[in-house]
């Protein structure tokens, strides 16, 4: 190699280090899986808290179709246990935007004699 072959890789290999117009391009090649990703949990975290609404709203409305037919007469917890059956086999919309099944079978039903 010649002394003007040699002086011009210095001078490439020098201007080269110094070189930063491709950086940015680096910066967002690594940002981008940080950023969609954290996009993708906030949606995640968002359909959670959209499921617990929708299935709190379910039980609340079961709870109260229960509690509206004890009126101390003795059929009472009978009618109570039909209404919340009736509640859960005919009104499907309740629990339509959730990805559970509810049966009448399993929801557990507590009656209390007295208010604690």
């Amino acid at each position: 190699m010649t002394n003007t072959a040699r002086s011009e890789t210095g001078k490439t290999r020098r201007s080269l280090k110094h070189d930063t117009s491709g950086m940015a391009l680096i910066y967002v090649t690594v940002a981008l899986p940080v950023i969609i990703g954290m996009a993708l949990l906030a949606v995640d975290f968002g359909r959670l808290a959209t499921l617990q609404s929708s299935l709190q709203a379910g039980a609340d409305s079961l709870a109260l179709a229960g509690a509206a037919e004890l009126d101390q007469r003795p059929d009472a917890l009978t009618r109570a246990n039909y209404a919340i059956d009736n509640l859960i086999t005919q009104n499907k919309s309740l629990f339509a935007t959730t990805v559970a099944t509810i049966n009448a079978g399993e929801v557990d039903r507590h009656f209390l004699d007295e208010i604690p």
